[in-house]
């Protein structure tokens, strides 16, 4: 608690979902809504989440600024890369206080499990995302 690293610390509480806490926290919040020039919400980015998903969940869908989910390699689903994806690209359209970070950003997604194991080559995967998907960035939650 005093190394001068530790900038802050919550006390411990129950577990809570709070989204809405990481877009205030996180700053997209004040990017989206009550930046000079309001209005970014991750258009133009593309993202993978190295979990499976529930593709056709409803703050998945496609807009006016990207497509539905895009399975890579292995599609199938799981329920807690659901909510790893939903933190990222979730439009938050079920409940406000779930909205993703990046709610128009073009999600891909991969299921985890031939690279966990040792089956495929996550390298591989992470060089054809970027080569081939313009994939920006990545992230899992394993």
């Amino acid at each position: 608690v005093h190394w001068d690293e530790v900038l802050w610390i919550e006390r411990r509480t129950r577990a809570e979902y709070d989204m809405w806490k990481a877009r205030v926290q996180g700053g997209a919040d004040a990017i989206e809504f009550e930046a000079p020039a309001p209005g970014y919400t991750g258009r133009g980015v593309r993202g993978h989440v190295m979990e499976g998903i529930y593709a056709q969940h409803p703050d998945f869908a496609a807009n006016d600024f990207k497509k539905a989910p895009i399975a890579i390699h292995d599609g199938s689903p799981d329920g807690h890369g659901s909510n790893t994806y939903g933190q990222v690209f979730g439009s938050g359209k079920g409940n406000r206080e779930a909205r993703g970070i990046l709610p128009n950003a073009q999600g891909l997604y991969t299921n985890a499990s031939d690279f966990s194991s040792g089956k495929a080559s996550r390298y591989d995967l992470v060089m054809s995302l970027v080569k081939n998907q313009g994939v920006m960035f990545q992230t899992a939650s394993w």
